[in-house]
């Protein structure tokens, strides 16, 4: 959670690794109810895989990690069907919710996708 979005949450809510991290490693990587911070209700938004042999690195990262050993979530170029994945379960998610969802084009930014 060390660039963009997640990096912009982290700051205003300290707490929030920890609590994706529990989150992930009970449910995976996939879209969760964080808590109640104020008067938003944060979600997570799966983008990137947690580790990948396959994936593109970003280009910040390129040289800098070795494919062979895993390319770690955060350092990968966002994943179109992780993104349709998170989409779909947004919705079901969102059926529940007695409120506004705002999200930023998922992917952009640290994920480099256009």
């Amino acid at each position: 959670m060390g660039k963009g979005i997640a990096y912009e949450a982290t700051k205003r809510f300290p707490e929030l690794p920890k609590i994706l991290g529990k989150k992930i490693s009970t449910n995976g990587n996939n879209v969760h109810t964080l808590g109640i911070f104020g008067d938003y209700i944060l979600l997570s938004f799966p983008v990137k895989p947690i580790i990948s042999f396959t994936a593109q690195p970003v280009k910040h990262m390129i040289g800098k990690i070795n494919p062979q050993e895993g390319i770690p979530g955060w350092a990968c170029v966002a994943d179109p069907t992780i993104i349709e994945k998170s989409t779909k379960e947004l919705a079901l998610l969102c059926n529940n919710l007695p409120t506004q969802v705002f999200l930023p084009r998922p992917g952009c930014g640290a994920g480099e996708l256009t």
